[in-house]
């Protein structure tokens, strides 16, 4: 339990930086990209991952329970985000390509997963 929780934080600590470093030269050379968004979200659920290990390492009911309403919740806010970014495409309110809706959506799921499985393993 204790190295899983070293790695990760170790991951999330690399992946941080990576994320820094790409933002810097995005900014500094040709603007910013949504797609610097997707080591940010690695990052955070790295982290949360580091944070919440011990609570995920056992098999019991508990762990379970915290699984399931995790993936509920986030199942439902994924849903969500979807319908909004949905309807701002469709209505032209939001102009991007296909490949950058997904460069959007892609940080945003990773980022509702971990946030609903963070939310719930601190409220049980």
């Amino acid at each position: 339990m204790k190295e899983s929780k070293g790695v990760f934080t170790a991951l999330g600590i690399i992946f941080l930086g990576f994320a820094v470093f790409t933002t810097v030269i995005e900014l500094t050379t040709s603007g910013f990209r949504v797609g610097v968004l997707t080591p940010y979200s690695m990052a955070f659920m790295c982290l949360v991952l580091a944070q919440i290990s011990e609570h995920l390492d056992s098999t019991d009911e508990r762990s379970k329970t915290i699984k399931r309403t995790s993936a509920s919740y986030s199942f439902y806010a994924t849903f969500v985000v979807m319908l909004v970014l949905s309807l701002l495409v469709n209505t032209d309110v939001l102009k991007v390509s296909a490949a950058t809706l997904l460069q959007i959506l892609l940080p945003a799921t990773i980022f509702i997963l971990y946030v609903s499985l963070l939310v719930v393993t601190k409220k049980m």
